[in-house]
């Protein structure tokens, strides 16, 4: 049989799935560059931005996009 403990606070998960994407310490306006050489690792601009705006669905995050010649440049929005 196993004891029952009460009231112990659950750790944070140890995935470090989607940390790259800084959105929750983001403010609305606040904005970072995905340099080209990573978009190129990422498959291409079309897969950089899919990956941005996945990783930002499900965090209650909007986001902007824009191509610039240094890369991918990504704003919160909301």
């Amino acid at each position: 049989m196993y004891a029952i403990d009460k009231n112990v606070p659950i750790p944070p998960p140890a995935s470090k799935r989607n940390q790259k994407w800084p959105y929750v310490s983001m403010s609305p306006g606040d904005s970072f560059l995905i340099p080209s050489a990573a978009i190129a690792k990422m498959g291409g601009m079309g897969k950089a931005q899919r990956r941005a705006h996945g990783a930002a669905r499900g965090r209650d995050v909007r986001i902007a996009l824009r191509a610039t010649e240094a890369g991918l440049r990504v704003w919160r929005t909301a």
